[in-house]
């Protein structure tokens, strides 16, 4: 019998068969040689090492920028030019790759020791062929365990010698000018030293910054040490049976105090015990929406409104309040995080349908309207309307959800201005009775344990957030709160959380903050996040924000965000080298607390209105209506160029909380919709010398959608006006009054008027009003007559904030450029003895030139690096 012949093809498969079951047989193998618990204790070791190279390498970079910033400034008093640009300096570019490299030398350890890991979208990285070698051979993997660990040793040492070697340059910077002549003595400025945690008083007072790294690594993380992390947070009151140690007593263990989630306003959800749920579930106490029942975690969506709820929820803050009222482990409690008055997250992105619509809802409505009007005749000639009593008054469509054709009449009568009654003070209710309801459980708590500061942590939208959200910031940092930190970040949302804190003498901080936004989205370069960070920390201070917990440790929004500070691909082991920045950051920072804590910003001559019944009436363009997008045009024109301002509700200046005699100027950003009374504060103010900048028509409509032009035509004459686009309103021009000229390049749509001693600018359009807008040269020319900048920057835009001392005025200058150096000239309007650079340890006196009636100095600054200047 004739052997039978094997053709190549079934060679090929065969080999390949045996080659597939070989290396299935490896990787059995490889998966089989785990290391022990002891390796990988050994391993995991090393992160302490790690982190404090990055640290100390982090540190190093930022004297080193210091230390050509203190050179410029020497060079400057010598005559000898003004300053060499901030670079990179290459050893600390090479120490950088070389920390780049040991963390990608770690990966494969790190594989060895723990087997498979997993990306980002949370699918499994097989081990890499240097892994699996590893794995497979124990004696292998300690050489390179022991090694790995060497190395970063070494790289600590290199970090901490260039560390050293850079003071010793500074210091020697500084004794050339104690001894030059020219050059005037100083007191030395304090330290970048570590101080201990800092802590909030009972009313909310901060005795310094304090600073938390949040999620879910927060607790046992070796680098967070060297970050500086204050604090931690604890879930909800009520439910700690479920942990084996109380996360209080756990982190007081660790040496910080805790932050408490009483969930009064947990987006929809609220605290609630599960047997009472299951025995009121059948009355009403719950929201609209896909999810009505119980979850263990977040409790209920319960419909606050309701009487049982109420009472079931007294009774759970008086036991929150009793049980921790003498507990000094607590640094404050949090009852509203990222709170929404949206039953659902149905539709578009905050487009969601408005909650206040149960029965519970309804008939606080009603008792809000009688409240109010007293009787429904009143109601009736108010509103034009024809009611037969309260209770049959129903709330209004939803003007995104609403059922049709009611929700396209509603539309339609919001676009052309005619905002409905009902629209209006059902929006209006909503807010107040969120305020109150969040207020109540405020005096609640607070009445049971007055020792503890209670915070409030809006998000959704700026300013005011989405209009669905049912936000009143103002009415939440003066009645339901003792620290209010809005979520969202941007220099517009820090100056008005300032005013916020200028208006109410609340302390405002962050409790969720992503800490190398917006950039961290895109996923840049480690240069460009540290860029980032640091002008966050910067601005955020400035501003006057002292508690911050940075959003995270891990990636905290499902791998898609970045915004990480230990490495998403080792486990979370090592730490990023960017984050290293924050820990020298802190401390530089918080030695500076004599300023951020006893010297407030400076008073400005320029008030920006907060029009809140423009912000219901408005036509609703989408998640970011009229008012915030003319607020953000404003805000960029006056931010950019230095010009000081703040932020002021419409019901300050007609409650009497506030005077336009404070200001020069006032602006309104599409503020079309004006409450009775606020025409006869403005006028006045104009015709006895005021300056009045309007985004959009200037008071064209009541709250109740009635044409009201009596600004408009006292100051231009006879005008007609209807909507032109989403922005923008168009004007038909009537008799116009004499002097009144339209510099517009199209016809008829900017108007400046002389009113009395004041002066008036309206662009009709919303958008003329923005950087390189037809309107802005007025804008500024306006500006610079009635309200003259007190200091300013030539060259890179910096962002700037002045605080005065008893003895000094405090610059804050900030580079908000994360990719290149900012290199300006610094204007004064007046003249100085002397300025300090705080920004760089111990202080270095900066040189002053004349110019003019005042003086000048230059300034160069990293990417994202901030300074304080004192000038006495």
């Amino acid at each position: 019998m004739s052997p039978k012949r094997i053709s190549g093809h079934q060679i090929f498969s065969g080999l390949l068969l045996v080659l597939v079951l070989l290396g299935l047989s490896c990787s059995a193998q490889a998966q089989e040689a785990v290391a022990s618990e002891e390796e990988k204790a050994a391993l995991l070791e090393v992160r302490l090492v790690q982190a404090e190279a990055v640290v100390a390498f982090n540190e190093a970079l930022m004297t080193a920028q210091a230390a050509r910033r203190a050179r410029g400034h020497l060079q400057g008093w010598r005559g000898e030019g003004r300053g060499a640009p901030h670079l990179f300096p290459a050893d600390l570019k090479a120490l950088s790759m070389k920390l780049q490299v040991l963390q990608d030398r770690f990966f494969h350890l790190y594989q060895a020791h723990f087997g498979e890991t997993k990306d980002r979208k949370k699918q499994v990285i097989a081990l890499t062929p240097e892994a699996q070698r590893l794995a497979a051979d124990a004696a292998a993997r300690a050489t390179a365990r022991e090694r790995f660990i060497a190395d970063c040793q070494a790289a600590r040492v290199a970090a901490q010698q260039a560390l050293e070697s850079y003071r010793s340059s500074l210091a020697r910077l500084q004794e050339r000018t104690d001894s030059a002549r020219g050059i005037p003595r100083l007191a030395r400025t304090p330290r970048f030293a570590d101080k201990p945690s800092a802590t909030l008083e009972p009313d909310g007072t901060p005795i310094g910054i304090i600073l938390s790294i949040g999620s879910p690594h927060e607790k046992d993380h070796p680098a967070l040490e060297l970050l500086g992390s204050d604090f931690e947070r604890a879930g909800f009151p009520g439910l700690y049976g479920t942990y084996k140690v109380s996360p209080i007593a756990a982190a007081a263990s660790r040496g910080r105090q805790t932050q408490i989630l009483v969930p009064c306003a947990v987006h929809q959800r609220m605290y609630c015990p599960r047997d009472w749920f299951l025995e009121h579930r059948g009355e009403g106490i719950t929201r609209p929406g896909p999810f009505r029942g119980w979850d263990a975690y977040w409790g209920a969506i319960l419909d606050f409104y309701n009487p049982t709820v109420r009472e079931m929820f007294a009774d759970y803050l008086k036991h929150v309040g009793e049980r921790f009222r003498d507990d000094p482990n607590v640094l404050m409690y949090t009852t509203a995080w990222e709170p929404e008055l949206n039953d659902t997250h149905e539709g578009l992105w905050g487009r969601w349908p408005t909650g206040g619509r149960t029965p519970a809802a309804a008939q606080a409505f009603r008792e809000y309207l009688r409240t109010k009007f007293a009787t429904i005749e009143r109601l009736n000639e108010a509103w034009r309307s024809a009611y037969e009593d309260f209770a049959s008054i129903q709330p209004p469509p939803d003007v995104w959800h609403g059922p049709e054709p009611e929700r396209s009449e509603l539309l339609k009568s919001l676009s052309t201005g005619a905002c409905p009654p009902l629209y209006y003070e059902f929006n209006r209710f909503l807010k107040d009775s969120y305020a109150d309801y969040l207020a109540w459980c405020y005096d609640l708590l607070k009445a049971a344990d007055p020792n503890h500061p209670i915070s409030v942590s809006p998000s959704y939208g700026w300013l005011d957030g989405y209009l669905c959200g049912g936000r009143d910031s103002f009415r939440w940092a003066a009645d339901c709160c003792d620290v209010y930190g809005s979520e969202d970040q941007s220099p517009l949302e820090e100056v008005f959380n300032w005013s916020i804190h200028r208006a109410l003498n609340r302390t405002t901080g962050i409790c969720e903050c992503i800490w190398n936004s917006p950039e961290n989205w895109s996923d840049p370069p480690e240069e460009v996040v540290r860029a980032v960070a640091r002008r966050n920390l910067w601005r955020m201070v400035g501003w006057g924000r002292t508690l911050m917990r940075l959003y995270g440790s891990a990636d905290t929004y499902g791998g898609a965000a970045y915004n990480n500070m230990l490495v998403f691909e080792s486990g979370y082991s090592l730490l990023r080298r960017s984050a290293g920045i924050i820990g020298p950051l802190k401390r530089k920072l918080r030695s500076m607390e004599d300023v951020w804590l006893s010297a407030p910003v400076v008073e400005p001559q320029i008030a920006m209105l907060k029009p809140s019944a423009s912000q219901i009436c408005g036509w609703p363009t989408g998640p970011e209506d009229a008012v915030t997008t003319a607020t953000r045009n404003l805000h960029d024109l006056l931010y950019k160029r230095n010009y000081h301002y703040a932020f002021v509700p419409e019901e300050y200046f007609l409650a009497g909380q506030d005077n336009l005699d404070r200001y020069q100027v006032l602006i309104l950003p599409c503020a079309t919709h004006f409450p009775p009374g606020l025409t006869e504060k403005i006028l006045p103010w104009v015709k006895s010398g005021g300056t009045l900048i309007s985004a959009g028509i200037a008071g064209g409509f009541t709250p109740y959608g009635v044409k009201d032009d009596a600004l408009m035509a006292e100051v231009f004459g006879a005008i007609q006006y209807r909507p032109w686009g989403e922005l923008g309103w168009k004007i038909n021009v009537g008799k116009l009054r004499a002097g009144i000229r339209d510099i517009s390049p199209d016809y008829a749509q900017t108007f400046l008027a002389d009113y009395g001693e004041g002066h008036v600018l309206m662009a009709a359009r919303v958008d003329d009003l923005r950087v390189g807008g037809p309107g802005a040269e007025m804008f500024y020319e306006l500006l610079d007559q009635a309200a003259p900048r007190a200091v300013w920057s030539d060259g890179a835009e910096l962002e700037m904030v002045l605080r005065r001392g008893d003895k000094a005025l405090h610059v804050t200058l900030i580079n908000p450029n994360v990719k290149e150096m900012g290199q300006a000239t610094i204007r004064l309007a007046n003249r100085y003895a002397q300025a300090v650079d705080r920004g760089i340890e111990g202080g270095f006196p900066i040189p002053l030139r004349e110019e003019g009636t005042g003086q000048v100095f230059d300034i160069w600054l990293a990417p994202g690096e901030g300074s304080m200047i004192d000038l006495y």
